[in-house]
């Protein structure tokens, strides 16, 4: 009889603190849910001060400071969408390529910008960084009519545009 009513008490014992223990973890595992499915508003209630109890807190610390970062990161991007639509390709430009040359060690970058519907002759816009020496813009309209046809164009190796284009020298 004893040996039964201990045994009994153990069980109970046994389950009351593992209940003690998965409650906490089962609420950590669906917050982790939540956060992997991008919803970082449900905090993890923390209590205790056992190895649970910090690792609550530190899940909580970390679920806080990702929202924070990707707020800040949020805020960032509808700012930089504000600023890009305000700014002049023009003014923009031009220290963009000058930084593209230098960091390429390239005597001229040059970039067009023309959309689908624009003719090809006309309506582009031109930006260069460096002098055109060897009168490179007078392809501009070969290329553009090879990115319409292909949907894109590089010249990487510009010694091999002549199999390419048609260059008069």
């Amino acid at each position: 009889g004893v040996i039964a009513l201990v045994g009994i008490a153990l069980v109970g014992l046994v389950y009351a603190t593992s209940r003690h223990l998965i409650k906490p973890l089962r609420q950590m595992a669906q917050v982790a849910e939540s956060i992997a499915q991008g919803k970082l508003t449900q905090p993890v209630r923390a209590s205790g001060e056992d190895e649970i109890g910090r690792l609550a807190i530190a899940f909580e610390g970390m679920r806080h400071s990702l929202k924070a970062r990707l707020d800040e990161m949020d805020l960032l991007l509808n700012v930089s969408h504000r600023m890009a639509s305000s700014f002049e390709l023009a003014r923009v430009l031009p220290p963009i390529l000058a930084d593209v040359q230098r960091v390429m060690t390239a005597t001229q970058v040059r970039l067009v910008l023309s959309s689908e519907a624009m003719d090809v002759s006309g309506g582009s816009e031109y930006f260069q960084s460096g002098e055109d020496i060897n009168g490179w813009g007078q392809l501009d309209s070969q290329v553009l009519n090879l990115c319409q046809q292909r949907g894109r164009f590089m010249l990487e190796n510009p010694s091999r545009a002549r199999a390419v284009l048609d260059l008069e020298k």
